[in-house]
């Protein structure tokens, strides 16, 4: 078979695999739309977790579940992906705020910081205030899910 053929066929099938994933929706962005999404994915990969007061956050792509102990559930989106981390304050290295924003630097160096628009500075604030190693006030209020 010649060459230009060959690369032909091979461009055919590449684009026709790329166009099915287009139709059918599985090229999409996934997002975090409610408490229950965030929640559920927490608890395939963590069942022992238990309920806690959920945060999402305002693009969709990170939640996060105030749990007992000062643990954090923590849910985020990579493409159609979701990767889940349950964190206690050992290995939180700082949790700061800006405005509505957290950044939460960890110990680990295969996921050494995660940032996140919130909301509001009301939920930014219970986030890093939960989160912070330094023990500084914690902001836990029995609300619920939000």
């Amino acid at each position: 078979m010649e060459l230009p053929v060959l690369v032909a066929i091979i461009v055919a099938g590449v684009s026709l695999v790329v166009l099915v994933l287009h139709v059918t929706g599985a090229s999409a962005p996934r997002t975090l739309r409610h408490a229950d999404d965030v929640i559920e994915a927490l608890l395939q990969d963590y069942p022992d977790a238990m309920d806690g007061h959920v945060l999402v956050s305002a693009d969709g792509m990170a939640g996060f579940v105030l749990l007992d102990h000062r643990k954090t559930g923590i849910v985020r989106v990579s493409g159609r992906h979701l990767a889940t981390r349950l964190v206690n304050l050992a290995e939180v290295a700082s949790a700061t705020r800006d405005g509505s924003s957290v950044t939460l630097h960890f110990r680990e160096l295969g996921w050494s910081k995660l940032t996140a628009a919130m909301r509001d500075e009301k939920e930014a604030e219970r986030l890093r205030a939960h989160a912070d190693p330094s023990g500084a006030t914690v902001a836990n209020s029995p609300e619920g899910r939000s």
